[in-house]
């Protein structure tokens, strides 16, 4: 009999210690998940060399283009769909953005799949076919919007091919920025 007890007394004790050690990872990650309030672009994309990612940004009206302001990633050739993600450090909130490949030589053209923009709980995709709605390829990229396919070009010995924002990526931003999106959005769900 006492032994019975003994065992149940055990059980029960495992058991309330599992629910404790289950409830304080649960917030944790929740913790964790409301302490990121930095700004961050996912590029869906697949490109058949190694190639470079360069996010430029600025935080006011009047800035320009600079290297202090700016987030690369480095990419890996894949036939498979990959996710670069561009992260602006320090909770600083772009006004305007400017998105670079192809770093100090021509590379090979990238497939865009989507490009998705993130702020705290709000997310907002724009697919392959919308791209141009929300940012204009420079003259040293030719972009098919049908395929997603951006293909850099040169120019009289020159190459320097980017995707810079539109008015409508501003107003889409600025509508992040400030939580009152106009357009439909994904609210992010927890990640488990």
């Amino acid at each position: 009999m006492k032994t019975k007890f003994a065992n149940a007394c055990i059980i029960i004790f495992v058991t309330m210690f599992a629910i404790s050690c289950k409830e304080n990872t649960e917030k944790d990650k929740v913790v964790a998940q409301e302490e990121n309030k930095n700004f961050i672009v996912e590029i869906d994309y697949k490109t058949s060399q190694k190639n470079m990612f360069i996010m430029y940004f600025y935080e006011e009206k009047g800035q320009f283009f600079d290297a202090e302001n700016t987030v690369w990633l480095g990419v890996q050739p894949s036939e498979v769909v990959q996710k670069a993600v561009l992260e602006i450090p320090d909770e600083r909130l772009p006004i305007d953005l400017r998105i670079n490949f192809c770093f100090e030589k021509l590379k090979g053209p990238i497939q865009f799949e989507a490009i998705t923009l993130k702020y705290q709980d709000l997310s907002f995709e724009i697919t392959k076919a919308q791209i141009t709605e929300y940012f204009e390829p420079n003259e040293y990229l030719k972009f098919d919007a049908a395929t997603g396919l951006a293909t850099p070009i040169e120019l009289d010995g020159k190459t320097d091919p980017f995707f810079v924002s539109k008015d409508k990526l501003w107003n889409l931003i600025k509508n992040l920025n400030e939580g009152t999106l106009n357009q439909p959005a994904t609210i992010l769900a927890p990640t488990n």
